[in-house]
């Protein structure tokens, strides 16, 4: 495990950042009690000593331009752009020719977000597809050939709703390197548990915004560097600065997440990352769960999809023993037989940008079954 120290000055920094990844120097300045260049001298020391991302240069294959990717990342809730998250998990993987193939076909298909090595009973693929719910069906098809063709078994979630907690970072001491609620952390996770409310959670409609073909284009700029400057988006595509400005803040508004600090989470003795599958047994767990997940209590970073069904998908980041107990925990609100845990491989998972291509602001998505099929499928020939 990496280990930086961190004085109660650089805690400070980071800490703002970590609430507001888009901070600009000066705002930081006045957060923190330091000068603009002290604080822009300690965050270069960190991104140094990689315990915040430092600033990489990539080609990027779509634009064919040099990019810059920061430690700022973009997110977006694919419902507010028309899309569906899949979260699709191949396993019983059994060659490693299959398990590369699986990688090409997700590097090749146009609608997909995320993939990740994972491991529970053998080598696993975790991937998560943003697709237009059109082509719902197209993509059964897909999974189901990728299935029978290399010989696997996967696992399917189409999310409905979603909900995510991050650590409060408060609760951690700088000085001794550890959080404040370490101890008794079994009986403190089953306490948080029992107090968390079995109300529903509120699932509001969610209006979906209409893209012009710019805004797709943007999109994508951000989501390589999330603090890319205005400057610069309005002479990449050759448009005044003003319209890029407009067009920037109605994406931010209607359909950006905020943003999230890329940094070293060892530092904070975050080092284990699994993807969790099953099945509450009733409603009322789910909302308990969701609820505790909101609440911030521990300090492990927790993401939650689910359906209609009752099924989940969790990705979850934390210490050790926080991972385990909570997943002891959340057993109890399962049922048993569907409840299964994976180890992801940090090392090995790929992150893909958002594919302005996909969209036109006349024909909208690109549904054809060549374009979802077809082509994305043909690695396998």
């Amino acid at each position: 495990m990496r280990k930086w120290e961190l004085d109660i000055k650089d805690f400070k920094i980071f800490n703002c950042l970590y609430q507001n990844p888009f901070a600009t120097y000066s705002e930081l300045s006045k957060d923190t009690g330091l000068s603009p260049t002290a604080v822009k001298e300690r965050i270069n020391r960190m991104k140094n000593s990689d315990l915040i991302k430092s600033d990489t240069v990539i080609k990027d294959e779509v634009f064919l331009a040099e990019r810059v990717v920061t430690e700022v990342e973009v997110r977006y809730k694919p419902q507010k752009i028309g899309l569906t998250r899949q979260h699709v998990i191949f396993q019983n993987i059994n060659s490693a020719h299959s398990f590369e193939l699986l990688k090409k076909f997700c590097d090749e298909h146009p609608y997909t977000h995320f993939r990740s090595d994972i491991y529970g009973h053998g080598l696993a693929l975790y991937t998560q597809f943003d697709i237009p719910e059109d082509i719902n069906n197209l993509m059964s098809t897909v999974y189901e050939t990728l299935s029978q063709k290399l010989g696997i078994n996967y696992t399917m979630l189409t999310e409905t709703n979603s909900t995510e907690g991050t650590p409060n970072l408060l609760k951690f001491d700088p000085l001794n390197g550890g959080w404040k609620s370490e101890r008794r952390i079994k009986s403190i996770i089953e306490h948080e548990f029992n107090k968390a409310s079995e109300n529903e959670i509120s699932s509001n409609g969610v209006q979906v915004y209409n893209m012009s073909n710019l805004d797709a284009k943007l999109l994508r700029e951000m989501t390589i560097n999330g603090k890319v400057a205005i400057t610069n988006l309005a002479k990449y595509h050759g448009v005044n600065k003003s319209t890029i400005s407009r067009r920037v803040k109605n994406l931010k508004d209607n359909v950006i997440d905020g943003g999230m600090l890329l940094y070293d989470r060892e530092v904070f003795g975050m080092n284990a990352f699994s993807t969790i599958i099953g099945k509450f047994t009733d409603e009322k767990s789910m909302n308990k769960v969701a609820n505790f997940i909101k609440s911030k209590s521990l300090p492990i970073t927790i993401r939650m999809a689910r359906d209609n069904m009752l099924n989940f998908n969790i990705y979850l980041v934390g210490s050790s023993i926080h991972s385990i107990d909570f997943k002891r925990v959340l057993w109890t609100l399962s049922e048993p037989s569907s409840f299964y845990s994976y180890q992801m491989d940090t090392a090995n998972f790929m992150s893909y940008y958002f594919y302005h291509k996909n969209y036109d602001e006349r024909e909208k998505w690109n549904i054809s079954e060549e374009y979802v099929l077809d082509q994305p499928l043909n690695i396998l020939n």
